[in-house]
């Protein structure tokens, strides 16, 4: 068999023709338009650790400025704006990942020992940490409830850890003069 008489009997060899390579790459790409969203979202950190970590910094941030005025801690959360490296930053930190974006950050001017400032209620405030009997138990701080798609809350202690708590466990804690459904909201 010569060379011509070969290539006029048709192709041997195994190619992909045009429909097959269309058809693999139509698969393919809706493979990838699959899973490109899963593995976003599975890679993205959860609002709630977005949360207890901004609660974490709440606490350094508290923890500093009871620690540079004698163990008192401050009036109101904004004043702990100076311990972070941009005071802008306390915006941030300070609006819950639960919140919608234009949330008001300061419900009111309050001097009580609770208030709310963002998505975090405050307790305490004013207060001398070295008075504080057991400071791992006592709560300065923990997430207002703002979305229905909270199950638990993130709180903050005193000696500067924070957890994360179901909410019934979270009102038992709190004192009886807490309203935690006033305090709580959009």
């Amino acid at each position: 068999m010569n060379k011509h008489s070969q290539s006029s009997r048709g192709r041997t060899d195994s190619a992909f023709t045009w429909a097959e390579f269309l058809v693999a790459s139509l698969i393919l790409a809706l493979f990838v338009g699959v899973l490109v969203p899963v593995f976003r979202s599975a890679c993205a950190p959860s609002k709630t650790a977005i949360d207890h970590s901004n609660l974490r910094q709440i606490g350094v941030a508290l923890v500093a400025y009871a620690s540079d005025h004698n163990g008192i801690l401050p009036q109101h959360p904004k004043a702990i704006s100076e311990y972070f490296e941009d005071p802008s930053i306390l915006r941030s930190v300070c609006i819950s990942p639960y919140q919608e974006k234009g949330a008001v950050l300061d419900q009111e001017d309050s001097v009580e020992p609770v208030a709310r400032y963002g998505g975090y209620i405050f307790l305490n405030l004013g207060a001398n940490l070295e008075d504080m009997d057991n400071p791992k138990d006592t709560i300065l701080a923990y997430t207002a409830k703002v979305s229905p798609k909270q199950a638990d809350r993130n709180v903050l202690f005193a000696d500067g850890h924070a957890e994360q708590w179901e909410d019934a466990k979270l009102r038992a804690a709190l004192p009886p003069d807490v309203d935690v459904d006033a305090l709580d909201g959009p």
